[in-house]
């Protein structure tokens, strides 16, 4: 379950447009140096739902290789990305990338896992410059 972050929330009254990686609520357009990591190497724009209420949110995560040196098994976005296109027609395939509890709402949905509907946004960091990759992109 992510924190409420009601003290942001109380004090803004417009919704926020996205939230990121540990559900901070942006006010901002999603770009990827807005990411929670500023070693991220890859950024992406996820659309998520609810699983009691099926409220939608945008929400933003990134990878690094750091999260290797923490997860020595841990795949970047975009090798989960490629083997999912792969095997893309196989009936019990799971979406390649998963948020976890959505965004707080006030809602039980809190404490339960989302469900991860597209990865709106793709990015990857080459040389210092962000570059968007459309091919990365799935709507379902």
């Amino acid at each position: 379950m992510l924190p409420s972050y009601l003290d942001i929330r109380s004090r803004i009254k417009e919704e926020p447009l996205w939230f990121d990686d540990n559900g901070v609520p942006r006010y901002d357009k999603f770009n990827p140096d807005l990411v929670s990591s500023i070693y991220a190497e890859e950024a992406i724009l996820l659309s998520i739902e609810c699983q009691d209420c099926g409220q939608k949110f945008l929400v933003g995560m990134c990878w690094s290789q750091v999260d290797r040196i923490f997860n020595p098994h841990s795949s970047s976005f975009s090798e989960r990305i490629k083997e999912y296109l792969k095997e893309k027609d196989k009936e019990d395939l799971w979406f390649p990338i998963h948020y976890g509890d959505p965004p707080s709402h006030g809602c039980v949905g809190d404490t339960m896992n989302c469900i991860d509907i597209a990865i709106m946004e793709f990015w990857l960091r080459e040389k210092f410059e962000w570059k968007r990759y459309s091919n990365f992109e799935i709507k379902t």
